[in-house]
């Protein structure tokens, strides 16, 4: 840079005196290097980059930039050099950059400063920082509370050191030692600070209230930043804060010091660090900038972001250099060895957690422990206070104390979670405390909560069918339901804990909980299909059973896999497991569970196209349950029997007993039932083409699916709906409803539901003259129709392609497949009614092709066959036999 004139349109750093020039100056340097680019200066995130500094850096980066903190002399001059300066321009900024901090020094010179070093890897708190220095805008004291080793000592000093310009009259720190056996008294606090401040009492105060006086006096008319660090409680803060409001006071803490914010104070809970700047961290402590970074990453999700955590691993591996980022990596992974591998030097995890936990009570620490004995995750406080062995009342003050104590997390209402590393920590500290059968005792306690709410739950949802099994002791906070979806969003919120119960029972050996839990919860999967989760809890079920010989569980789990395998296409296999279910109640004498078995077989059978076996087996079903006068049991078993007649289009029978099923459940007063009938009913009047009758059924069935919370239901109702729409001429309306089952179906995982909205929406295309379209819908649900054994669902899928294929003038090849979908039809549905359809689409192609003599043949005898059914003649049958001449 020369010395003569300046270019006051460009950046001289020969300006800058104080901070805000710096600030001016660095800005029109950004201008000067975003030249050419279209931007009228560098951004944040690029000027990050060319520093070498990862994205989450760009706020510590904005704060340099912006002047909310002074940038450090050296990151001054990579700024400057990553912005084009020249060499000699370098050193005049160097030279700017002293004449600022000199400034600043000069400025605060008057007043003491015993703030702590600066943490030289403190990254990724910018965001809270902001947010922190917004608070203390309007407030003179700020709380910063948070569990061990989370940063909150590190953040209130880079707080107070940013905001320290504002407070001329001096920037103290005390560490009130709360997290030691040395913690101080408030008196000895107040002297400590006046010693700062070169004040000494005119006579010794008795007491702390008096050396609150001394101290406050003191401040009058000043302007201090104070940092109380490691405070205990409110009481032993309380008079070491000022009286005047020109002063500023941050308090860190482990616990919450609700008295502060009952005095007015600002308060803050910190979290663990986010990903991005917890790698940030590990690797600026650690110095391994070229590691693998997936290895890094797991490292830091095994420290669970915890800032202490971090460091000491980070420090360890810089210690040594022979390890690589893998061999501690592997140091961590074991649970059992993952606290003691977290120290360096005198920082250790597990000390700073144990200051902690030996601040509770005998009671309280009994809780903390064996709340480690549960799985990772959130846990409900009925469970807490079962695994505490201890009184609700009880219960609910250690778990607010652990809160309090940032020991636990309190995310919502009574819901509470663990830090993994704390979770570890207590489940150590419960090791060498608990004998292993008083472990085992409070483990069983939970599950036997877990247990008894999802009994109840079952039997909110199925009151006609209650499961067979009860605690021996009724939980302190036992859980009642007041409505389905009650019990619904119970089960939702605990899936995960209901899910991995069984990792708790063996750990202690509790093997009827492998099948007694997934038991309770059956219907509720069923009614999600959540067929994967189900599949496994019920197989590692019938396998515990199976081995511990107990014959009630070995029924309920052979029957659970059969549902599973009907659901998944096994029907074969799924009807030997509930007739195998059926010799094991027989044997126990439970002759309702029996008959239950061969209506479920009877589901088997007709899924497998085997509709005479599926009538069978339902008249049997209703004979055993009307003799022992079980009315749901009958009720099922009409419906089913309506189902059977509905496939084989004998729609007058079928809507009999689906009339007769609708009876009982309002007897009973079953909803779901209820629900099941109307919609069917719904399918039997869109399949007779009375689609406002139809659509009168559908939206009560939605409406009680929905207030069950049976996914299922609610997907095939909404495809019902939009099937009956499109074919009644209204494919707007019909859209929404398919987005929202479809959206279902995918969800839960029903790829049979799938398909079967891809035929409703190939029926919406056809409709609009989109017949390529309708073909790939087709074809895809044909797929998937075909994978899973879907017989009803393949043969209606042929004939709805061959319509479009006819349509879009490929007769031949859509007469190939309107004889495929009847052989179908007839060999493995045994649907007269489907065959009746198929007639009618194969008369339609052999008129298209000219042969007009066989397609008046095949109209003719799907009009007997739709006559011979009780059935009305379809609108298309009727035009075929109309442009045929047929008599």
């Amino acid at each position: 840079m020369s010395s003569g004139p300046a270019d006051t349109d460009g950046p001289d750093p020969r300006r800058v005196e104080k901070l805000d020039d710096l600030v001016r100056e660095l800005a029109l340097l950004s201008a000067r290097a975003a030249r050419g680019s279209g931007k009228p200066k560098v951004s944040l995130a690029e000027l990050a980059k060319r520093l070498g500094l990862p994205p989450s850096s760009k706020s510590t980066v904005h704060s340099y930039v912006s002047g909310k903190t002074l940038v450090p002399s050296e990151t001054l001059d990579a700024m400057v050099i990553a912005l084009g300066a020249t060499g000699e321009e370098q050193r005049e900024w160097a030279n700017a950059w002293f004449r600022v901090s000199g400034a600043r020094r000069k400025k605060q010179a008057q007043g003491v400063n015993t703030l702590i070093g600066a943490d030289p890897d403190f990254t990724g708190r910018q965001d809270e920082l902001d947010e922190l220095e917004a608070l203390v805008t309007a407030k003179t004291v700020l709380a910063i509370d948070g569990m061990a080793g989370i940063g909150k000592t590190t953040l209130a000093v880079e707080l107070a050191r940013r905001l320290a310009g504002r407070y001329p009259d001096g920037q103290l720190f005390i560490d009130l030692q709360a997290n030691t056996d040395e913690e101080l008294e408030p008196s000895q606090a107040l002297a400590r600070l006046l010693s700062m401040l070169k004040k000494s009492p005119a006579s010794q105060p008795s007491g702390d209230a008096e050396w609150g006086e001394v101290w406050r006096a003191a401040l009058v008319g000043k302007r201090l930043l104070v940092v109380l660090d490691n405070a205990s409680s409110t009481e032993q803060v309380e008079q070491l804060l000022p009286g005047s409001t020109g002063s500023l006071v941050l308090v860190t803490s482990r616990r919450r010091l609700d008295g502060l914010r009952i005095r007015g104070a600002a308060s803050y809970s910190l979290d663990v660090l986010p990903h991005e700047p917890a790698v940030a961290l590990f690797t600026g402590v650690a110095r391994r900038p070229g590691d693998d970074p997936a290895i890094i990453d797991e490292i830091v999700r095994l420290c669970g972001g915890l800032p202490l955590a971090i460091r000491v691993v980070a420090a360890g591996l810089a210690a040594r250099p022979g390890w690589t980022v893998a061999d501690m990596a592997d140091e961590l992974r074991d649970e059992q060895t993952r606290l003691r591998a977290m120290r360096a030097e005198n920082k250790s995890v597990r000390a700073a957690f144990e200051l902690s936990y030996r601040r509770l009570t005998e009671a309280e620490q009994i809780v903390f422990r064996r709340l480690g004995l549960h799985v990772p995750g959130e846990l409900g406080l009925p469970v807490a206070v079962a695994l505490g062995g201890v009184g609700p009342a009880a219960g609910r003050d250690a778990m607010d104390r652990l809160v309090e104590y940032s020991l636990v997390r309190e995310p919502a209402r009574h819901r509470y979670r663990l830090h993994d590393l704390l979770r570890q920590f207590a489940r150590e500290c419960a090791s060498e405390t608990d004998p292993r059968p008083d472990r085992k005792r409070a483990t069983a306690r939970a599950l036997d909560c877990y247990l008894h709410t999802a009994l109840t739950a079952h039997a909110t949802l199925v009151p006609h069918r209650p499961v067979k099994d009860e605690v021996t002791e009724v939980p302190a906070l036992a859980r009642s339901f007041d409505s389905e979806q009650a019990a619904i969003s119970w089960c939702d919120l605990e899936l995960d804990n209901l899910l991995r119960c069984r990792s708790m029972a063996a750990e202690f050996d509790l093997q009827p909980y492998f099948w007694r839990i997934p038991r309770a919860i059956a219907h509720y999967l069923g009614l999600r299909a959540n067929l994967a989760d189900a599949g496994n809890q019920y197989g590692l079920g019938l396998s515990v059973a199976s081995i511990g010989n107990d014959p009630q569980a070995v029924a309920d789990m052979t029957a659970r896999i059969g549902d599973i395998n009907n659901a998944h296409g096994n029907h074969a296999a799924a009807i030997d497991g509930f007739l195998g279910a059926r010799e094991h109640y027989l044997r126990l004498g439970d002759l309702v569970a029996a008959a239950d078995m061969l209506n479920r077989a009877g589901v088997g059978h007709r899924m497998n196209g085997q509709n005479g076996r599926a009538l069978e087996e339902h008249r049997r079903a209703l004979a055993e349950h009307t003799e022992l006068g079980d009315v749901y049991g009958q009720a099922e078993s009409h419906y089913l029997i309506a189902m059977v007649h509905r496939v084989v289009g004998e729609y007058p029978v079928a809507l009999d007993h689906h009339r007769q099923a609708i009876e009982r459940y309002r007897s009973l007063n079953y909803a779901l039932g209820e629900a099941r009938s109307l919609a069917n009913i719904g399918v039997i009047h869109r399949m007779r083409e009375d689609y406002d009758a139809a659509l009168e059924c559908y939206p009560r069935a939605l409406e009680v699916y929905q207030d069950a919370g049976d996914q299922r239901g609610i997907a095939n109702t909404l495809n019902n709906m939009a099937s009956a729409l499109v074919q009644a001429g209204r494919p707007d309306d019909a859209m929404p409803l398919l987005e929202e089952a479809a959206a279902i179906f995918s969800t839960i995982r029903n790829p049979g539901g799938v398909a079967d909205v891809l035929r409703v929406a190939a029926g919406l295309n056809a409709d609009l003259g989109k017949l390529a379209d309708a073909e790939a819908q087709l074809r895809e649900a044909l797929g998937i129709y075909r994978s899973t054994r879907a017989w009803f669902g393949t043969a209606g899928a042929l004939r709805q392609l061959a319509t479009v294929l006819r349509e879009s003038g490929r007769p031949g090849e859509a007469l190939e497949l309107a004889r495929e979908s009847l052989e179908t039809y007839r060999s493995d549905v045994h649907s007269r009614g489907g065959e009746a359809g198929a007639l009618t689409e194969i008369a339609g192609c052999l008129l298209a092709v000219g042969e007009h003599q066989d397609a008046r043949a095949y109209a003719e005898r799907a009009r007997a066959l739709s006559a011979d059914l009780g059935a009305r003649t379809t609108k298309r049958l009727e035009e075929l036999l109309d442009s045929l001449g047929a008599e």
